[in-house]
């Protein structure tokens, strides 16, 4: 596998125009990105239709009418963004019609704390077998000592919002489903948990 992604990079499956993009601001290219990357498959199928659909309900996203995303496009970055403060325009409208916590709230990132949950004392047997030398070296997707040198980085800074920690959390989470998945559908041997079968056939 390493030796037939080797020189790959997968920035290139995006098509991105990089050329162009570099004369946007920064806001701009990030929005782009987001729209090009995480909207479709993740935003609006993954974390909308799919949850939706699941409940027998159909959303309307209204912030993604064409003519608002068309205006929003030509908005200058200081109206979408002032300092730390996102969302500028949308809350100075917003204030006008909903009560200031609400107007002003904080924003809140959608994911699971990794280090709350899966790392700290008490966690899941199988989270420590899932990430065992002994696994990780069967699968061969990930570097073992990499593996330990982010655990280490989550044991440091759990407890505070920190960039180490960020980066960690995003990282054992890849390396967790990986090394879950293919214990689930390729076969075991990785951690004391149920292995799927396909069904018998006629």
């Amino acid at each position: 596998m390493w030796g037939a992604l080797t020189g790959h990079s997968p920035f290139d499956d995006l098509n991105l125009p990089t050329a162009r993009m570099s004369r946007w601001p920064r806001i701009n290219q990030a929005s782009y990105v987001d729209f090009k990357v995480f909207l479709p498959g993740l935003l609006l199928l993954a974390k909308g239709d799919r949850s939706a659909m699941h409940s027998s309900v159909e959303t309307r996203p209204p912030f993604l009418d064409e003519d608002v995303v068309d205006f929003c496009a030509r908005l200058h970055p200081d109206y979408k963004l002032r300092g730390f403060r996102e969302k500028w325009l949308l809350r100075r409208l917003a204030s006008r019609v909903l009560p200031s916590e609400v107007a002003n709230r904080p924003k809140h990132g959608f994911r699971a704390q990794l280090a709350g949950t899966f790392l700290r004392p008490g966690r899941p047997p199988w989270v420590d077998q899932l990430l065992s030398v002994e696994s990780l070296e069967k699968t061969g997707f990930f570097e073992p000592a990499a593996v330990a040198r982010e655990r280490d980085a989550i044991e440091q800074h759990w407890r505070r919002l920190r960039l180490a920690r960020l980066r960690a959390d995003v990282g054992l989470t890849a390396v967790i489903t990986t090394q879950l998945w293919y214990h689930v559908f390729c076969g075991g041997g990785l951690a004391d948990l149920p292995t799927w079968s396909p069904p018998a056939g006629e």
